[in-house]
């Protein structure tokens, strides 16, 4: 009978875990967002904590974009912009919405 109950115990802490997990990771890509404006590229993100990273993009100097095997099928990449200052990751991106943003910066 202990056992029984631990099991459940565990099991029930568990699924309130995941549970409270997945919501959080849903917000937190609901709350990403990538800004560019003519002299900035801006990555807002965070879900208690609203945070904002700022790049000059004369200041840009390569930009990485990766996609594993499991994005291609639904067209994501994963975006890395990188600077002297530091680099700033966005993950999860559709290639068609950002191929024109990419060639703005580039060019």
């Amino acid at each position: 009978y202990a056992q029984l109950v631990s099991l459940s115990w565990f099991l029930g802490i568990a699924s309130v875990y995941i549970m409270l997990f997945s919501v959080y990771n849903f917000f937190y890509f609901k709350k990403l967002q990538l800004g560019v404006s003519e002299e900035f590229l801006i990555r807002h993100s965070g879900v208690w904590i609203q945070k904002e990273e700022y790049l000059e993009i004369f200041r840009l100097q390569a930009v990485s974009v990766s996609q594993p095997v499991w994005y291609k099928k639904r067209g994501l990449v994963n975006l890395t912009f990188h600077s002297a200052g530091g680099d700033i990751s966005f993950p999860m991106v559709k290639k068609v919405q950002v191929q024109p943003v990419l060639n703005y910066l580039l060019y």
